[in-house]
């Protein structure tokens, strides 16, 4: 069932943000580029290794550390 985000923006804007974010992130392993696909206030929280940011400064100490997906975890 579709929310009142989905219903407003359009799923297809959706789909096209999130897959220039993944492509920015994991792909170009840009996180400034990563963040222009975000809210006004990201926030980046990984869990497994327990860190995270608030606000895109936060975030952008945070991006670069994660490690890739092709490390093991």
């Amino acid at each position: 069932m579709a929310n009142a985000t989905t219903d407003c923006v359009g799923k297809e804007l959706l789909l096209e943000v999130w897959q220039q974010h993944c492509y920015s992130e994991f792909v170009m392993k840009d996180a400034k580029a990563a963040l222009t696909t975000m809210s006004d206030n990201p926030h980046v929280l990984m869990v497994p290794i327990a860190i995270g940011g608030r606000g895109a400064k936060g975030s952008l100490q945070v991006l670069p550390r994660l490690p890739s997906r092709s490390t093991p975890c």
